[in-house]
């Protein structure tokens, strides 16, 4: 049992870069403070957990929390109240008010349990959210992009192409649940883009304590909800060796946030090795849109992947805007990011969610910032 629900720390991390003539354009970063939800929490008959993805609605002053419940897939609505007054200080206040589960669009039949495996959430209009989840490569279900009203109903299920698609034989395609993990849209609404966890098989090893692994960023064009380009991410190694040494450990990208029409994204990585815990690092990317470089790559295996030793080399350039150590507290299982409304000084609200797994060993964990950014 954690000794309180609200922490309230202090962390700055002033950052402004350049990276092959492309300014970084988070200049500052400052900690507010968590709120923690104990595993067990309801609401109209569901358990609130395995929050994996958040969005913010601004016309409506809400967030959109993905739920990754393989059986009752849904999302839940909530309002969160964040104020960073240098006299009082911080006051958080988060509020989950409602449930929405999703359907199957007219004429399809229904959702399966274990059907789905959603991870990715983003509100791309006023009416529409898109949501990205990884199938399941052990019984060779694809992963997916897909949109659906407010009310939960599915319109649109997007082409992915076939290099993503699993395979029996693991030769290439996804690994399992390391698929799409990240979902985001660019603020004209003209890019819609999603990664994946780890690397496609074709494109190389999973991660461990000494490598990371080379992700693979798909990038649509919601004119046409069509993808037309690709780019490369590589992760941090596998932070710690898991104790016991033979127990579960990974790493991964597991969220994309856009935050500018240019190019500009945050990228969320997350190590858990078993015994040790979660480790969390923020960085920023700049990927060229819509002019990819990437282009040519699209519908097809890396050639340069068995030539090249040094994977790192193939993705786009990061810098760190935040190691999460620096906080000093337990981390859940972080997964989800998603910026606010501006707070009363003018500064942006950057907030993150953890999936609990809706294990009571872990907690539903609010992780709220303020960032601003360069001119």
């Amino acid at each position: 049992m954690r000794p309180s629900n609200l922490v309230v720390l202090s962390a700055v991390a002033s950052l402004l870069f350049s990276t092959e003539g492309q300014a970084n354009r988070v200049a500052s970063i400052h900690f507010i403070g968590e709120k923690i939800f104990e595993t067990g929490l309801q609401l109209d008959g569901t358990e609130v957990g395995g929050l994996s993805a958040i969005t913010y609605d601004y016309g409506r002053e809400l967030y959109y929390t993905l739920s990754d419940d393989r059986k009752d897939y849904r999302w839940y609505t909530a309002g969160i109240d964040v104020s960073d007054d240098a006299a009082d200080g911080p006051q958080i206040d988060v509020q989950f008010n409602s449930v929405t589960f999703l359907k199957a669009g007219e004429g399809q039949p229904p959702f399966a349990p274990e059907e789905l495996d959603p991870e990715g959430l983003t509100l791309v209009g006023p009416h529409e959210l898109f949501l990205a989840e990884e199938g399941v490569q052990t019984e060779l279900i694809d992963p997916s992009v897909r949109s659906f009203s407010l009310g939960g109903t599915q319109d649109k299920n997007l082409f992915v192409p076939h290099p993503y698609l699993p395979t029996a034989d693991e030769s290439s395609g996804v690994r399992n649940n390391a698929a799409f993990e990240s979902l985001t849209v660019t603020p004209d609404r003209k890019w819609l883009i999603t990664a994946t966890e780890n690397a496609l098989f074709q494109d190389g090893p999973a991660p461990t304590t000494s490598e990371g692994t080379l992700c693979r960023i798909l990038i649509y064009d919601l004119r046409t909800h069509l993808p037309v380009a690709e780019d490369f991410y590589y992760t941090d190694p596998i932070a710690e060796e898991p104790e016991p040494a033979d127990e579960f450990s990974t790493t991964g990208l597991v969220e994309l946030l856009a935050i500018n029409n240019e190019g500009s994204f945050l990228a969320l990585e997350r190590s858990f090795s078993v015994g040790k815990g979660n480790k969390v690092r923020l960085y920023e990317i700049h990927v060229d849109l819509p002019a990819h470089r990437t282009l040519r790559r699209l519908f097809e295996s890396l050639p340069a992947v068995e030539e090249t030793p040094d994977l790192a080399s193939l993705a786009v350039d990061k810098t760190l805007v935040f190691d999460f150590d620096q906080l000093g507290i337990e981390l859940d299982n972080v997964e989800g990011m998603t910026l606010g409304p501006k707070l009363a000084d003018g500064r942006h609200l950057l907030v993150f969610v953890s999936d609990n797994n809706f294990d009571r060993e872990q907690f539903t964990q609010f992780l709220f910032f303020s960032v601003t950014f360069a001119e």
